[in-house]
């Protein structure tokens, strides 16, 4: 594996104090990367080694040389979440070199920056207004931060994502601190038909403060499923948990063509009338991929047994109705792919539909009532 930074004064890493942070990765064990900064004699300088992207490097240690390569400062958890800070007034103006390293012998990734600042030390503190997001939306961060610092500007990168991924192409930025104490960062992702998975974004600051959002992959080639085929397939699979064979969804089609939607659902729900309601509440919803792991938000364990039980509610309540609960949840997934919530199970029943859809022959649906599976999920 190359080595993206020397560890002398040749190297091509260079940060710029207020302005333009730095970012890399220790490789191997014992790799030790190099960034220039010049510095101005009786300014305070505040430099943040901190971890940065999804493998990140394990304990930041950061050394800082004088023009001479003389060590003059040395520091290993002095900052935010035990990551390194250094505190500095050179006595000399010029051109001085920042040491990155992991304390031990762990590798990562890492981000590196100055600021002329003293008063940002465990004051600074970074937000977003969403912790899941899907493609095509904006993600808009919050900086807050001691009054004292506002007008003052600092830079930012992304990273997790392609630059592609972003509507600007663009990695890093400025952001410049209001007279309120905070200043917001906001970046546009693409909305893409490539299927990546779920991605992480993560933003990191010049001024010791990462966070990262969760992406969900809404934006995926579009599948032709008909409504019928929704909602014969969703029910069945809510029920089974499987997909019919090609005979077992004729005979399917044919019960809900004679019965409508309404009676179809009751059909399959009857079959399954000797099952306890939590148990089968707790089936459906996992058949339809609506799980504590697929579920978002803040409390998901939560959120999952909230409406694990508001469907045994419901379930105990109305008998008759099963059947029509299942068929009205599986249209309501289908268009949850942006939620917060119910995103990431959204798009697992969408794919997991289209996928079973596309496995059977060709049967009479009515093309009036094609729908697509993409972005949002079904437009019924």
């Amino acid at each position: 594996m190359a080595d993206d930074y020397s560890f002398d004064t040749s190297t091509t890493g260079s940060i710029v104090a207020n302005t333009r942070i730095g970012g890399g990765t220790i490789e191997v064990p014992g790799d030790k990367d190099m960034f220039s900064v010049s510095l101005t004699a009786g300014t305070t300088y505040t430099f943040n080694l901190v971890r940065f992207g999804v493998s990140w490097l394990n304990d930041p240690y950061l050394q800082l040389y004088n023009p001479q390569l003389t060590l003059v400062a040395q520091d290993d958890d002095s900052g935010n979440n035990l990551q390194a800070r250094i505190v500095y007034t050179p006595t000399t103006s010029g051109t001085y070199y920042l040491g990155v390293m992991d304390a031990a012998s762990g590798t990562g990734q890492y981000q590196i920056g100055a600021t002329s600042s003293t008063s940002i030390t465990g004051s600074v503190s970074l937000g977003a207004l969403r912790t899941q997001v899907s493609e095509g939306d904006s993600v808009t961060f919050i900086v807050s931060a001691p009054i004292s610092l506002a007008g003052n500007t600092y830079g930012y990168v992304l990273q997790g994502v392609s630059a592609t991924d972003i509507t600007s192409t663009t990695m890093n930025g400025q952001f410049t601190i209001g007279s309120d104490g905070r200043a917001r960062i906001t970046t546009t992702l693409v909305n893409d038909n490539l299927t990546e998975g779920t991605e992480t974004l993560t933003i990191g600051t010049d001024i010791g403060q990462n966070l990262s959002v969760t992406v969900l992959d809404t934006s995926r080639p579009m599948v032709n499923v008909s409504a019928t085929a929704r909602n014969v397939l969703g029910v069945y699979s809510a029920f089974y948990g499987n997909a019919p064979t090609s005979a077992t969804y004729a005979t399917e089609l044919g019960v809900y063509n004679s019965g409508g939607s309404s009676n179809y659902a009751a059909d399959v729900a009857a079959r399954f009338a000797t099952t306890p309601n939590q148990s089968l509440a707790g089936t459906v919803l996992a058949n339809l991929g609506v799980t504590a792991a697929t579920t978002g938000g803040y409390t998901p364990s939560d959120s999952f047994t909230l409406v694990r039980d508001a469907l045994t509610v419901y379930f105990t309540a109305f008998p008759s109705a099963k059947g029509q609960v299942v068929l009205n949840l599986v249209n309501l997934l289908a268009n949850l792919e942006r939620d917060t919530v119910w995103g990431q199970a959204a798009i697992n029943f969408n794919n997991t539909l289209a996928a079973r859809y596309s496995a059977l022959p060709v049967l009479a649906d009515t093309p009036a009532e094609l729908v697509g599976v993409a972005h949002a999920g079904f437009d019924a």
